[in-house]
């Protein structure tokens, strides 16, 4: 009995050795894909957020909604200086359209898992009527 004993010892540590690296590697990805989609989500809804004061607007409705949208990545936190950011107004058949579209540059904290360079969003508003000028 006492020599099956010994050459057991040392196995839970050996298989929590092999164990180890592949959870560390499981929780830190965990954690690189939820800030992302964290982020993705902060910039979409400030994104939309932005479109939305922009819709209706009488004098500048592009320049509102991107006002709008630099106001909310500032009081998320997110870093906007050096991002893609455009807002353009189209008018077709009686109809104005605001297009916002934000790409700003994206890197993991840890960087253990592939992640997109990149968080980008669009979003546009449509609404008729002739208060806006062209």
């Amino acid at each position: 009995m006492i020599s099956r004993r010994r050459r057991r010892t040392g196995a839970a540590a050996l298989e929590f050795a092999l164990i180890l690296p592949v959870f560390i590697a499981i929780v830190f990805g965990l954690a690189d894909w939820s800030w992302y989609m964290y982020e993705w989500m902060s910039v979409d809804m400030a994104v939309n957020h932005g479109v939305r004061l922009g819709a209706g607007e009488k004098t500048s409705p592009e320049a509102v909604a991107l006002a709008g949208v630099k106001a909310d990545l500032t009081a998320r936190r997110i870093h906007w200086a050096s991002t893609n950011l455009t807002a353009t107004k189209v008018l077709a058949s009686g109809k104005y359209t605001v297009k916002v579209v934000a790409s700003i540059p994206f890197s993991a904290p840890f960087g253990l898992v592939p992640t997109p360079p990149s968080l980008a969003c669009t979003a546009s508003v449509a609404w008729y009527g002739n208060d806006v000028s062209p």
